[in-house]
């Protein structure tokens, strides 16, 4: 716990200040993995910089995480759109990480991970400080802007870590593994069973495979 305190404060303590030489060999090196694996793929060094050192933190495997991120592609910035600019109301900016979920009413998700918004709510309500002045924005929409990748990367990493756990280990793996394949399906849909989310944990497996 005396570990995972001081890396929570080193977090806050040093990387917001613009410290990011701690991340950048790891980021550039899963950038020139996720290349290799997609040529089409190009997430924000940032997005990629920010994830890799709130993995290390909840113990979130990298390469699930890169698949995670790479089914959502949501980590570019690209310029907004017409329905998404309505929902920022003090101005929308010119460019943002992708909205989805637009419609329903949990939504939007956020983020290049795309988190629902219920969720991110419901995590900034847990998060203690001094954590929590590193983590939480302004409002969720934040999320969507570019840079607050560390707030949204904490946010998606955090689902995976919770995705994980209610996945539980690989059967028959008695070294404890996480089922990867079944924390995916539970980050996309939930608990509960659909074919899209089956369909999207097989894609994560896929991509996690091109990074070996």
């Amino acid at each position: 716990m005396r570990r995972i305190l001081r890396l929570a404060l080193y977090l806050v303590a040093v990387l917001p200040l613009g410290s990011l030489v701690l991340m950048a060999l790891a980021a550039y090196r899963a950038f020139a993995r996720v290349q290799k694996a997609d040529p089409e793929w190009k997430p924000a060094f940032r997005v990629l910089a920010w994830a890799r050192a709130w993995c290390l933190l909840y113990r979130v495997p990298w390469d699930f995480a890169l698949s995670i991120l790479h089914n959502e592609q949501a980590s570019t910035p690209r310029t907004i759109l017409p329905r998404e600019s309505r929902l920022f109301p003090e101005g929308a900016p010119a460019e943002i990480y992708p909205l989805g979920d637009v419609s329903i009413f949990k939504g939007p998700s956020v983020g290049p991970g795309q988190v629902l918004r219920v969720n991110v709510e419901t995590l900034w309500e847990q998060v203690k400080p001094p954590l929590r002045a590193a983590v939480v924005a302004g409002s969720y929409l934040d999320l969507a802007r570019v840079g607050f990748e560390r707030q949204s990367t904490w946010a998606a990493v955090r689902i995976m870590r919770e995705s994980l756990d209610a996945a539980g280990p690989r059967p028959g793996d008695e070294t404890g593994g996480a089922d990867l394949n079944e924390a995916a399906r539970i980050y996309n849909g939930g608990r509960n069973y659909n074919s899209n989310a089956v369909a999207y944990a097989n894609a994560a497996d896929t991509f996690r495979g091109k990074l070996a």
